[in-house]
């Protein structure tokens, strides 16, 4: 006689091989691969962001990381892959993705992924909406 079973989820191991097959000034694309062991149906993914603040550790060499924003991405088509929009042009960002299993309306989190660094490329500046002369000399210009 036979039986089967499916036995209860738990957290998946980390996804796998994350990586930005291209990147923008105010996006990137994002890819990575499932858990190797997804414990259960994976039902989400999350994206964090990480972006470095102005602040510095005592030391005043190192910036402090803060986390930026996550971002939920829904598993539906089996297509690892995000397009991150609302980047900001020149900022480095440490990126890393989590998988999400459920059990009784709880969610099992994976660890995070190995974190990936990025660097958004520049943009050319705006110019100016008005712009006026306030003073001058000789060598100097003072401009509003």
């Amino acid at each position: 006689q036979v039986i089967n079973f499916k036995t209860m989820p738990t957290a998946p191991s980390k996804p796998q091989r994350l990586n930005a097959s291209r990147v923008w000034s105010r996006s990137a694309e994002l890819q990575w691969e499932a858990p190797e062991h997804p414990n259960g149906d994976i039902q989400l993914y999350g994206l964090r962001l990480y972006t470095k603040l102005p602040t510095f550790n005592k030391d005043g060499h190192q910036p402090n990381w803060s986390l930026n924003s996550t971002i939920h991405v829904a598993v539906s088509t089996g297509q690892l892959l995000k397009n991150v929009s609302h980047l900001v042009p020149y900022t480095e960002y440490q990126i890393s993705v989590v998988a999400v299993n459920l059990r009784n309306q709880n969610e099992l989190i994976s660890p995070e992924s190995t974190t990936l660094t990025i660097l958004t490329k520049d943009e050319k500046p705006t110019a100016p909406s008005s712009c006026s002369v306030i003073s001058s000399s000789e060598s100097t210009l003072q401009v509003q």
